[in-house]
């Protein structure tokens, strides 16, 4: 076999390969089952790979570089992966359960609620096999991939049944589904938020304008709040509401402007606010920084 293959198309093939240190540059698998293959130290380059499924597959040391994928499914059983470099958000992306050939007796609805578990387990290895790549970046997208599909598969778990009579799962009501994965939902919509604050692990400057924003933010609250004549500007009462706005920010001084008896209630309420957003951002600002230094 040769060492390198370029710009070649396969198209609705069965692809049955063990092989070693090939090259493969500029190639389009269309329509292509990949069963028991085997790769090692493999190189796909600017390929791309459209409506392929793979079934028992075992890869080492492989790199994908700039590679596209559509309509992937990838089956969990069987499956090794070792030091594998690919950027998972862009497989992942494309991991899609095969509605077009499903039998008769089975529900599309349901399907694609199981696929979600599928998906599940083919990141999880993804991103160890990413992680023993040594590729910082990946190995930070591939954690939010687990995170992220995991908890997809946990809403998608609340939405599906077991039919006793039909010995099979089935689906539930939409309003019984919602409900049920009610605080999975929630979780997942913070794990989103704080994800893109912190550009997933990767970077703290759009946490820390958050921060700024918050601060300037409850400075304004607490000047307008409890001065009496807004139209007038008093410097030494602008300079206390900032140190106050700092104080709670960095969750240092909440305590000290607690004051329920001589405040309105609603400034209390904000105070309270303006406390769990420095709380919040605090579980950012750390955690980001000791993964960040651990790694």
């Amino acid at each position: 076999m040769p060492r390198k293959i370029r710009g070649k198309k396969f198209d609705q093939c069965e692809i049955r390969l063990v092989i070693e240190g090939v090259t493969f540059e500029g190639c389009h698998f269309v329509n292509c089952r990949f069963i028991a293959n085997r790769w090692k130290e493999i190189k796909f380059a600017n390929c791309r790979f459209e409506r392929c499924h793979f079934f028992n597959l075992h890869i080492y040391g492989c790199d994908f570089v700039d590679c596209r994928f559509e309509l992937i499914g990838i089956s969990p059983e069987s499956l090794a992966l070792e030091s594998v470099s690919i950027a998972p958000l862009k497989l992942v992306s494309a991991l899609q359960p095969n509605l077009r050939e499903l039998p008769d007796n089975k529900d599309p609805v349901v399907e694609s609620l199981l696929f979600a578990s599928t998906r599940a387990k083919v990141v999880g290895a993804l991103h160890q096999a990413v992680v023993q790549s040594g590729n910082l970046a990946n190995s930070l997208d591939g954690y939010r991939a687990v995170v992220t599909c995991t908890l997809k598969a946990s809403v998608a778990q609340k939405g599906l049944r077991f039919d006793e009579s039909k010995q099979a799962f089935v689906a539930r009501g939409r309003i019984v589904h919602v409900a049920c994965s009610l605080l999975d939902r929630i979780e997942l919509v913070l794990i989103y938020v704080t994800g893109w604050l912190t550009d997933w692990g990767k970077s703290l400057g759009r946490a820390i304008l958050f921060m700024l924003c918050v601060f300037v933010f409850f400075s304004l609250v607490y000047y307008f709040a409890s001065i009496e004549r807004v139209i007038v500007w008093d410097p030494d009462h602008a300079a206390k509401c900032i140190a106050m706005s700092f104080d709670i920010s960095v969750v240092a001084g909440y305590t000290a402007h607690r004051k329920p008896d001589s405040s309105s209630f609603s400034l209390e309420v904000f105070k309270l606010v303006h406390l769990l957003l420095g709380v919040f951002w605090y579980s950012l600002v750390v955690s980001v920084a000791a993964k960040r230094t651990m790694q």
